[in-house]
């Protein structure tokens, strides 16, 4: 499609720097567009609100599975969790093993006389 015969070059040059100026302006940052992580709205209500977050996502699964799912998959849930901080703690020594550790009497290392 060929431009207008009554603009210019010049006024078509001014036209498409107009424009460009306004494209740029409207893909500048807007009020939630930052560069910060998370970028998605979810991730950020999800990281920045946990407990409302939990809630929300509770009283979906609750609406969506019904009580009686919902419950017996939060119990799943707390034994999940316990389970797992069963497996992964510290072991702590007992203190009978540390009070044997502390009174065991240990040979003194032989040092040869040259």
């Amino acid at each position: 499609m060929s431009p207008a015969p009554s603009l210019s070059i010049d006024d078509l040059r001014q036209r498409l720097h107009t424009q460009r100026r306004a494209i740029a302006h409207l893909l500048e940052a807007g009020p939630y567009s930052d560069d910060s992580y998370p970028r998605s709205m979810t991730m950020r209500f999800l990281t920045q609100r946990p407990a409302l977050a939990a809630f929300v996502l509770a009283e979906i699964a609750a609406r969506l599975l019904g009580a009686r799912y919902f419950k017996s998959l939060s119990l799943a849930l707390a034994v999940a969790k316990l389970l797992h901080g069963v497996v992964l703690a510290p072991k702590q020594p007992t203190p009978a093993s540390e009070a044997q550790r502390l009174t065991t009497v240990h040979p003194a290392p032989k040092v040869s006389k040259t």
